[in-house]
């Protein structure tokens, strides 16, 4: 990042990821974290992208997440914080890419994020935060990965995953005016395995398969609400 510690704190994010990655029986997996484009310069964020690729791990980054970020960026680059990502390299290579927010993308910046790239989509906390309503039915439409966050409790004032499913219907209906947008069906599959691509362990989870692990939960629906 762009504070004097950023490069302490790159080593100590190696450091964790050489020391837990696979631990716990494989169940603790870990990813690079450059905070956003406003925040991290482009000779780190190349660093991050080169040392994904030595580490053979994904990288979790804020996109796109206010209007604000959008005009610094193109005020200071000439260029989206999608484009600039891209030129980086950040999209190119085989490593995965996990967006979080991903609220104000042009359709070029959409074209940039369809492969081995996913969006997590914080309803809740761009509520509260008052940052926009993210395209989500577009992003669904041009096959990219959506899976859904909490962006914690600080940001949200929730981490009920139910209840940013509801959320994420009812935005996507009002926004495109229509009643019938992410059915039932569609919202589960972002709360499970969409969400375990995200996080690259749906070879491990996300959906109830032979081979993979018993993370399951019950739901006792017979409650008046």
């Amino acid at each position: 990042m762009l504070g004097e510690d950023g490069g302490q704190q790159l080593q100590e994010g190696i450091d964790l990821i050489k020391k837990w990655t696979g631990k716990a029986n494989g169940r603790i997996t870990t990813m690079l974290d450059p905070h956003a484009p406003f925040t991290c310069t482009p000779e780190y964020l190349k660093k991050v992208v080169q040392l994904a690729e030595e580490l053979q791990v994904p990288m979790h980054i804020h996109l796109a997440e206010t209007q604000e970020e959008v005009a610094k960026m193109q005020s200071k680059y000439k260029k989206s914080p999608t484009k600039y990502l891209y030129d980086l390299g950040m999209f190119s290579g085989e490593h995965h890419v996990l967006l979080a927010h991903g609220i104000h993308l042009n359709d070029e910046d959409i074209d940039l994020i369809k492969y081995n790239k996913g969006v997590a989509h914080n309803p809740m906390s761009n509520l509260k935060l008052g940052c926009g309503i993210a395209p989500i039915k577009k992003y669904l439409n041009q096959g990219i990965t959506v899976g859904i966050g909490t962006d914690r409790a600080g940001s949200a004032s929730t981490l009920d995953l139910f209840k940013e499913m509801k959320i994420v219907g009812g935005l996507q209906k009002v926004n495109y005016f229509d009643p019938t947008v992410l059915d039932a069906k569609t919202l589960l599959r972002m709360a499970t395995i969409e969400g375990a691509k995200l996080l690259s362990i749906d070879e491990y989870v996300g959906t109830l398969e032979i081979g993979k692990y018993a993370d399951i939960i019950l739901v006792d629906i017979m409650q008046p609400h």
